[in-house]
């Protein structure tokens, strides 16, 4: 009886964790220009500031204006204009509640089955408060390590700024030459 039924309830239990805890996205747009950043990121948080020429530096946010940025990196202040800049990028802030909810219910999980274990493992006259302190101290024992380890993940790293595509230009050049004629034919596309 106890393994069959042992090996149903720590399936069940498992089943019941995947089911609650779907993964979740969620994304919003990036800012279109710099006087919106500061709805994403306050002044002091760790930002990725790439450019167009494809480098990124690393720094602190300091400064935010319509037109330019300032950011801490190395020891020193870096400008950056809008025109310089291609996407501006964050860590993600991570509430350490979904830590705290996914170990109190792997924690409750665990501590059933030690409170059936306790009662049903032995003959065991009152098993009630064997039980429910079993079921406590797993499911305590199961936030504090689901807060825990939320609290060693960092947060993703998220765009908070993409510039507008910039509009390219391209000329072409081809020469023209036959018997009658001689030339350059010239082509520009947007």
């Amino acid at each position: 009886m106890t393994s069959r039924l042992f090996n149903a309830v720590v399936g069940a239990t498992l089943v019941l964790a995947a089911t609650l805890f779907p993964a979740q996205a969620f994304a919003q747009a990036p800012a279109a220009g710099f006087q919106q950043l500061l709805a994403s990121v306050r002044l002091g948080d760790e930002v990725w500031v790439k450019g167009h020429d494809g480098k990124e530096v690393k720094g602190k946010l300091t400064d935010v204006s319509p037109t330019s940025l300032e950011i801490l990196s190395g020891g020193r202040d870096v400008a950056f204009g809008v025109e310089r800049v291609k996407t501006i990028s964050t860590r993600e802030h991570d509430d350490l509640k979904n830590g705290a909810r996914i170990g109190f219910y792997v924690g409750a999980g665990l501590g059933a089955l030690g409170a059936f274990s306790y009662c049903f493992g032995a003959a065991v006259d009152n098993c009630a408060g064997g039980a429910l302190g079993a079921f406590a101290l797993y499911t305590g024992v199961g936030v504090a390590l689901g807060v825990g380890i939320d609290a060693l993940i960092p947060g993703g790293k998220i765009e908070i700024y993409r510039a507008a595509a910039r509009p390219s230009a391209r000329l072409s050049l081809a020469p023209i030459l036959s018997p009658t004629k001689m030339g350059v034919a010239v082509s520009v596309r947007f």
